[in-house]
């Protein structure tokens, strides 16, 4: 049995990215191993003009012409109680990525982002919140204006936060906080 890989993302969303080279970089490798489909709100679902053909010439001929879809449900992840700071880190920026595909930006506090995306019934501390938006910050996923105590997460960063599971898997969260952290706070510098 044949398997076609392929990857979704909304039409405006693509447009913006190949305005980013991090994203247009890490759009390219996605279309090198599988068939990229787009799709307007409301619109018929289709090829996007970066991605090759499917093998199948009939799957081709029927994305061609568009494939008419129900509106999707708003993707839901998941968290566990009591979660370790790495999960917080992967559920934020799979949220900010979901997110990011509607809004241009996402500004917030570390206490907005808690009471926003953290579900109320999962036991996890503001603190764990905020180590795990410094390492997203550290990692290039989002930055913060001197002086001020907001997050700024935008659609320009969408590379950069999709490279963070990967680094995730190779080194543990609390070793990438404290690199440099040391050498830096003798400067004023808070990671």
């Amino acid at each position: 049995m044949n398997s076609i890989v392929y990857s979704f993302f909304k039409k405006d969303f693509l447009e913006e990215c190949v305005e980013s080279e991090n994203c247009l970089d890490n759009l390219n490798e996605i279309t090198e191993d599988s068939v990229v489909l787009v799709q307007e709100k409301g619109d018929v679902l289709t090829f996007c003009e970066e991605s090759d053909k499917t093998s199948s010439d009939e799957l081709n001929e029927v994305l061609e012409n568009g494939i008419h879809l129900d509106e999707v449900p708003k993707n839901e992840i998941m968290l566990v109680d009591d979660p370790e700071l790495e999960n917080i880190i992967v559920y934020l920026q799979r949220t900010f990525l979901d997110e990011l595909k509607d809004e241009k930006e996402i500004v917030m506090s570390v206490s907005e982002i808690y009471t926003e995306f953290i579900p109320k019934n999962i036991r996890c501390s503001r603190d764990r919140v905020k180590r795990a938006m410094k390492l997203i910050r550290k990692l290039d996923g989002a930055t913060m204006k001197k002086g001020e105590d907001k997050y700024r997460v935008k659609r320009a960063d969408v590379g950069e936060l999709m490279k963070i599971p990967e680094l995730l898997l190779n080194k543990d969260a609390d070793e990438i906080l404290e690199e440099d952290a040391e050498g830096l706070e003798k400067f004023g510098v808070e990671f």
